[in-house]
């Protein structure tokens, strides 16, 4: 029987844990309609997880006792992917953060580019898909959704032993060993536009390796899914999640 998973800012310090957030209330309650005495699993989204058997419920909160600790994993040391996507459509960004905090993806830049038509993005709504997909995953990270910066900017924060790839259907043929060489490796998905001209010749400049995701010309956010499960699952080939 499947075991419910719930991420969120939960007090850890003792034996009970107290649920009181009006939106997971609601979900335990009138949705999933669990009962006291089932159990769930309770992680703060940075790597604890504990299974709680529910106690007593009463119509605006949740009483949890604490049963066992299911470890601590490392998904963040290190081998982080970073993926900096172009914002699109509403439905089609927030498709891009479902799966890419579903495969694994550390954080989400949205980046503001020359052809890029959306402007603007509701972090809330992105933060709350993003937890209910690790949720709903069994991942026990959460992908961090950062603000929107521009696309020049992006690159300021690239540091010493990082890999940053430009995905684009004219670049080169993704080497399978790309992942042996960093720790670190910024994505970069674009519009539905593509990239200018003088966005590639930045990104080279600034260090940015430009490669191709097949023969295929994909959407955007196909080729944020596809580009990051190839390096995140040859992240985890060579160096396993603990």
């Amino acid at each position: 029987m499947r075991i419910h998973r719930f991420i969120g800012d939960f007090d850890f310090s003792g034996h009970i844990v107290e649920i009181g957030n009006e939106r997971m209330v609601r979900q335990i309650t009138r949705v999933l309609r669990l009962k006291a005495g089932e159990e769930v699993i309770l992680g703060d989204g940075k790597g604890r997880e504990y299974t709680a058997e529910i106690k007593k419920i009463d119509p605006k909160k949740i009483y949890l006792l604490i049963r066992k600790e299911n470890g601590s994993a490392h998904e963040a040391g290190k081998n982080q992917v970073l993926l900096y996507c172009a914002i699109l459509k509403r439905e089609n960004f927030e498709l891009v953060v479902q799966k890419a905090t579903e495969i694994g993806v550390t954080e989400i830049v949205p980046i503001l580019t020359e052809r890029t038509v959306k402007k603007r993005i509701r972090p809330e709504r992105l933060a709350d898909i993003a937890r209910e997909a690790s949720e709903q995953s069994g991942r026990r990270f959460i992908s961090k959704i950062r603000e929107q910066i521009l696309f020049s900017q992006a690159f300021d924060e690239i540091e010493k032993g990082d890999i940053a790839i430009l995905y684009d259907p004219l670049g080169a043929e993704l080497p399978k060993d790309m992942v042996k060489k960093a720790e670190h490796i910024r994505i970069f998905i674009g519009p539905e536009g593509g990239w200018s001209e003088k966005e590639k010749s930045m990104a080279q400049e600034k260090g940015a390796l430009i490669f191709r995701l097949g023969t295929r010309i994909l959407r955007s956010e196909t080729a944020a899914i596809v580009g990051l499960y190839l390096i995140l699952h040859s992240f985890e080939s060579e160096n396993p999640v603990e």
